[in-house]
């Protein structure tokens, strides 16, 4: 991870880094300054902001989402409308057009807020670049998918994730799950290789379990995450 940093820094150094306003954001609610974000996203690998999300962007987007169609990774002839996703064989869908996903403003709102772009970049060293914006849906589901369990992602030399909830989230759906400083710290087991699956069994030995965080949030909460560090998404059982 030091040397991740270090490209990304001599990336910074070479390319230069924007000027974005580092004061707590005007559209997201509860930030605090840039600096003391990222700070905390170095040392934790995760910041969460409850709630961030005002809660008619939420449902705009949610309105946005009704036409949009998805598909199941693990079953790629599943595909269903956002508006019939409660009829939906279960599990996780993705959405089949990213393009579709960032042409709603309250999306391009969140992807361009300054003090977002503000924090990622002081924790990158770098100015940031979006490589994606992805939407999926959740449903209640008795088999746990690959997405479910355990493991790291490798989407670039330094990177990070930000995930939205645009549903209220609690232990029953589906909550995003992060194993609190592992993007520092990374314990794998023997003949481990990039982004291979690693059992709760694992995480709970080499880590503890004060440091595995289940978390929920209400509709809105955004989480900054640097997922090279382990994380998985959880099965909904309800919702």
């Amino acid at each position: 991870h030091d040397y991740q940093r270090f490209v990304a820094g001599m990336m910074g150094c070479l390319f230069g880094v924007q000027p974005f306003p580092t004061a707590p954001s005007a559209f997201l609610q509860g930030t605090a300054p840039s600096a003391a974000a990222a700070a905390r996203l170095r040392t934790r690998g995760v910041e969460v902001l409850p709630g961030a999300i005002p809660t008619d962007a939420c449902a705009r987007i949610l309105k946005g989402v009704q036409a949009m169609t998805f598909f199941n990774k693990e079953r790629k002839e599943d595909v269903i409308v956002g508006a019939q996703a409660d009829a939906a064989a279960g599990g996780a869908y993705w959405t089949t057009s990213q393009r579709l996903v960032l042409d709603l403003p309250d999306v391009t709102r969140i992807a361009t807020d300054p003090w977002l772009l503000a924090t990622v970049q002081d924790y990158l060293g770098a100015t940031p670049i979006l490589c994606q914006t992805n939407l999926w849906v959740t449903v209640p589901s008795a088999v746990e998918e690959n997405t479910q369990i355990f493991h790291q992602d490798y989407d670039g030399i330094l990177f990070v994730k930000v995930f939205v909830y645009l549903n209220d989230i609690g232990p029953d759906n589906g909550p995003h799950t992060f194993v609190e400083g592992s993007p520092r710290t990374r314990i794998v087991p023997e003949k481990y290789s990039k982004s291979k699956r690693v059992t709760d069994e694992h995480i709970l030995r080499s880590y503890g379990a004060d440091k595995v965080l289940t978390l929920t949030g209400p509709a809105g909460t955004v989480i900054i995450e640097d997922t090279s560090g382990f994380h998985k998404g959880t099965r909904v059982c309800q919702g």
